[in-house]
């Protein structure tokens, strides 16, 4: 900002500043003398609606007092006493009178009238009161506020009404002591109903009560009327004639009516608007007398400060010459004289500038912005660009080839302008013999005489841009010799253990791209072992200079495992400590190296735990090993001989030795001996064996028995015909003997497991029919309540309790029996598969729960909890009846044999899947399984670990029959030796075989 007008600011602010706190206080007072005349008129007219809400409310007291009398529920002539007496009374009434229940009402003279048209008649007849209903009265004319309260005899039953009038004049003028007739203009009162319209008073003088104002006759009471809003507040201005209304309204409690203050607003506010006025004027003469005082300080300093500006413009245009009259002794002479000084030491300062800038041996230039065209340079940058300076003033940087086009330099000139500075940039140009030069220089923004200037500043950096060519060219075949390096390398931080670099057989064998690990942490890769490893590797290299090889496990990308070898050194390059690191992959060979310790384990196993002899000998007949079976059946060990030809010497085998040599191929051929055992015994072994790259292996297998059954049955052979014959007819009796008593035992079976089936199915139809039966008796019962309740005249609640009773009743009745009709229908379904062989479609899960609601009695009774997981989705063209047994038997067969009696378990029904036509299930338990010796023998006829205690032993024979006979299917048994319950894995066709029926003598497995 300018001097002079710093100065008139100086002066002219706190007036003004005071001038507008001035104001604002004022304005704060006006406001408030508004508000204080508002709630004054405010509080008045509330006090006024009060008066009248206390007075109505007494009077509305005063007739539900009378309407308790007596009288007034006897005789008709006794009623009228009493309402001649309560007319006459000072009670504030126009009359008292009964309005009777026909709309007819009686006063105390005998007098009726028919108010049957009368709107709060219809109020009465229902029992309701009515409270200060304006209208006009029917006897004489006059305005009246209606009260009627409800009268009712001893039993609640409505009689009538018992009605008054209050005069709405009377009780208005009470309102408005002294008022007169309304002037037109003044402030005036308005009693209005509930619904805003006019009942008494006005604003065009004096009207009628309860006329409706008109533009005729009231022309004033009728606008303010029409802008006034019933819900637009308890304060509100209008307009009305012409001129603006301030409307208060107050509402009188208790009572449907409500008093409205209206009232010109400028004669509301009179008072405040004189404050107004004469604030205002005292403002408009200190503004006055203000600005008097502001042209007189102009006159006298601000022809001499515009010379100062005008000196100080020709300065800033460079103009050195520019000189100050310092006459008149005052503190504007001084600072005239100071400019002066200023002056001469700019001039001053100017020429020293322009002496470094012309000796400045590095390329400087100045360039305009906004013509982006040289101005000035110092003469290294004519030399540098090869041009006279007067060549170069004038021209731009493309023009001089010092950027490739004017788009580059607009990019920046450009990126010059937000931060004022640019550092770092480079730039080459053509020497005056032809070669490249190279500049680096940073540009900052500088304004001079007003305008935006580039100053530049640049060195040259030929010889540096050449040398690090050559650095980059030495790392690229570094970089070369180190990707060729057949050993995976990685240099990694020795401080920081990040990656600076691998080569490329590091990433083929690691799986990793070069871009992926530099820069990363080696913990973070896991690439050294494990963290303990990797510290321990990075601690050994910082302390001796070098990492021993060592072993670490890597994880591969596919999941597997990399075992690598590796070891590192210690280099120092730039004042950065790195390490070089060597992996050399041995997993191969560890994985070799583990086969074979593993085959020689095995061979080892192999030959001690063979059931047949074995003796291992070296090349040269030196005895090396003989297993635990040679020392056993033979006797002699590593401790009675040392050669083969000891251990035949001491057998004393024939043939001899010379079977061994017998035949140069590797098998040796078989021979039977009879040797000497170290037991004394001789025994007939078939010798064999065969000769290996370490050695040869000769085994031992003893036949004597085999040689002597050899020789029974050469005897036997002769008599064994006729035996065969007579054994044959005795096994046949046995055999039809045995298949009658299969057959029986069969039928039992079944018999038996439908009588299971039947008694578990009557148990769970006892609960719904035995509900049924009792809700049956409870419905009697109500009916009978509700009949003797008929007799005494029937009610609506009585009736409406029996219906929902009813309803709850029918609800129960209908839930229970269809949950019998429910057991009855799968068990009919049930009994007619398990009695007959009936081919049919159907969803194996539909089986499954057939069976689950049969036997759940009997898995409650045993606390055993059957799982049904089978899927709804699988469905057979096969037997449901036989397949029924089947899962019957083997969940019976659980629940009797799993578990201790008493203790809870699960059996579940699992379906495995269906693959090529096939259904895979499987019916397991959690129980305590089947011992191994038993678990081959669970599908025999008449086999039972419960035999005397109720078991037949053909349980699971029957599953076996009619799993691999009708059903065309498979059936296993599996039960862990360490516990862990039963699973019984079925396969079954999802069609069934069509030309396979039920063999009449069952399958052994």
């Amino acid at each position: 900002m300018k001097l002079l007008p710093k100065m008139a600011l100086a002066v002219l602010l706190p007036v003004v500043v005071g001038g507008v706190v001035a104001a604002w206080l004022l304005r704060q007072q006006w406001q408030q003398g508004e508000a204080v005349l508002l709630q004054q008129a405010r509080e008045g007219l509330q006090v006024r609606a009060a008066a009248l809400s206390r007075q109505l409310g007494e009077q509305y007291a005063t007739l539900q007092l009378l309407a308790s009398a007596p009288s007034l529920r006897g005789p008709l002539d006794r009623a009228r006493v009493d309402l001649r007496a309560w007319s006459a009374a000072s009670l504030g009434f126009q009359g008292v009178y009964f309005l009777g229940t026909d709309g007819i009402a009686i006063s105390g003279e005998g007098r009726t009238v028919d108010l049957r048209d009368r709107p709060y008649v219809q109020q009465v007849l229902v029992g309701q009161a009515v409270r200060s209903v304006p209208l006009a009265s029917r006897v004489d004319g006059q305005a009246l506020l209606v009260h009627v309260v409800p009268v009712l005899d001893d039993r609640g039953r409505l009689l009538g009404g018992l009605g008054a009038g209050t005069p709405l004049g009377g009780l208005f003028t009470r309102l408005t002591p002294g008022s007169g007739t309304p002037a037109p203009g003044r402030a005036q009162l308005l009693l209005l109903d509930g619904e805003g319209r006019r009942l008494a008073g006005g604003l065009d003088g004096a009207l009628p009560l309860l006329q409706v104002p008109d533009p005729g006759t009231s022309p004033l009471t009728h606008a303010l009327l029409a802008a006034w809003r019933p819900a637009g507040g308890p304060d509100q201005q209008v307009q009305a004639a012409g001129r603006a209304w301030r409307v208060l309204q107050a509402p009188v409690d208790g009572q449907p009516l409500q008093l409205l203050l209206a009232q010109p607003q400028d004669e509301l506010l009179a008072p405040v608007q004189a404050a107004r006025q004469r604030g205002w004027l005292l403002l408009a003469t200190t503004a006055g007398l203000v600005l008097l005082g502001g042209w007189g300080v102009h006159r006298v300093v601000g022809q001499r400060v515009r010379l100062l500006l005008d000196g100080q413009a020709r300065l800033q245009h460079g103009d050195l010459s520019v000189r100050l009259d310092t006459g008149g002794g005052d503190e504007l002479a001084d600072l005239a004289s100071s400019f002066n000084r200023m002056v001469d030491a700019l001039q001053s300062s100017d020429q020293r500038f322009r002496m470094m800038f012309e000796s400045l041996p590095m390329p400087v230039s100045l360039t305009d912005l906004d013509s982006q065209r040289y101005v000035d340079l110092n003469p290294a940058f004519a030399e540098a660009a090869g041009l006279p300076r007067a060549q170069i003033i004038g021209r731009n940087m493309v023009e001089l080839r010092l950027a490739p086009d004017a788009a580059a330099m607009q990019r920046l000139f450009a990126a010059l302008q937000p931060t004022g500075r640019l550092d770092g940039l480079t730039a080459a140009s053509r020497a005056p013999d032809g070669s490249e030069r190279w500049w680096a220089y940073s540009v900052r923004l500088v304004t001079l005489d007003g305008k935006p200037m580039a100053l530049a500043v640049a060195s040259e950096i030929t010889a540096v841009r050449r040398a690090r060519a050559r650095l980059r060219a030495n790392q690229r075949m570094l970089m070369r010799v180190f990707n060729l390096v057949p050993e995976p390398l990685a240099v990694i931080g020795a401080d920081d253990g990040v990656y600076v670099q691998v080569n490329q057989r590091w990433e083929e064998q690691v799986g990793l791209k070069r871009a992926e690990v530099i820069g990363r942490d080696v913990l973070g890769l896991g690439l050294m072992g494990d963290r303990r490893q990797a510290m321990a590797m990075r601690q050994e290299l910082l302390t001796t200079g070098r990492v021993r090889p060592q072993l670490v496990s890597v994880p591969r990308r596919d999941g597997g495992m990399l075992e690598w070898e590796v070891s590192a050194r210690l280099m120092e390059i730039e004042g950065r400590r790195i390490g070089v690191w060597v992996t050399h992959d041995i997993t191969e060979r560890l994985v070799a190296e583990r086969a074979m310790a593993d085959s020689e384990l095995r061979f080892r196993q192999l030959f001690e735990q063979s059931p047949v002899a074995m003796l291992f000998a070296d090349r040269s007949g030196r005895l090396i090993a003989v297993n635990q079976h040679w020392a056993q059946l033979i006797g002699h060990g590593l401790g009675d001989m040392a050669t083969l030809t000891d251990w035949w010497a001491l057998a004393r085998a024939n043939p001899g030795p010379d079977w061994l040599a017998a035949d140069g191929g590797r098998p040796l051929p078989a021979a039977e001996c009879l040797v000497a055992c170290k037991d004394g015994v001789s025994r007939v072994l078939m010798l064999g064996g065969a000769r290996l790259d370490q050695g040869q292996i000769i085994s031992a297998i003893d036949v004597t028995d085999r040689r002597r059954i050899e020789a029974e049955l050469q005897d036997l052979n002769t008599t064994l015909e006729e035996r065969v014959r007579q054994r044959t007819a005795e096994l046949q009796a046995a055999l039809d003997d045995l298949r009658r008593a299969q057959g029986e035992l069969v039928r039992t079976e079944k018999l038996a497991s439908l009588g299971a089936l039947v008694a578990g199915v009557a148990h769970e139809l006892n609960t719904p029919l035995g509900n049924a039966a009792l809700m049956a008796s409870t419905l009697a019962g109500r009916q009978q309540a509700f009949e003797q309740g008929m007799a005494d005249g029937l009610r609506r609640s009585a009736l409406q309790a029996f219906l929902s009773g009813l309803r709850e009743v029918s609800e129960v009745l209908d839930r229970n029996l269809q949950r019998a009709a429910s057991l009855v229908g799968s068990f009919k379904q049930l009994a007619v598969d398990q009695t007959s062989y009936h081919r049919r479609s159907f969803h194996f899960s539909e089986v499954v729960q057939e069976i689950a609601l049969a036997i759940s009695p009997t898995l409650r009774h045993a606390n055993v909890r059957l799982v049904d997981r089978s899927d709804p989705a699988v469905q057979l063209d096969s037997f449901p009846g036989p397949l029924g047994q089947v899962l019957l038997n083997l969940v019976n067969n659980a629940v009797v044999h799993a578990f201790p009696s008493g203790a809870p378990g699960t059996v579940s029904i699992v379906t495995l899947g269906v693959h090529d036509g096939w259904l895979r299930l499987a019916v397991q338990d959690d129980g305590r399984g089947i011992a191994p010796e038993n678990l081959d023998r669970v599908f025999d006829p008449f086999f039972t670990t419960r035999l005397g205690q109720g078991g037949s032993g053909l349980g699971l024979h029957i599953v076996y029959t009619l799993v691999t006979g009708l059903l065309g299917g498979r059936i296993t048994a599996h039960s862990p030796v360490d516990g862990g319950g039963t699973r019984f894995d079925i396969s079954l066709p999802l069609v069934a075989p069509a030309d396979n029926t039920l063999a009449t003598q069952p399958a052994v497995p």
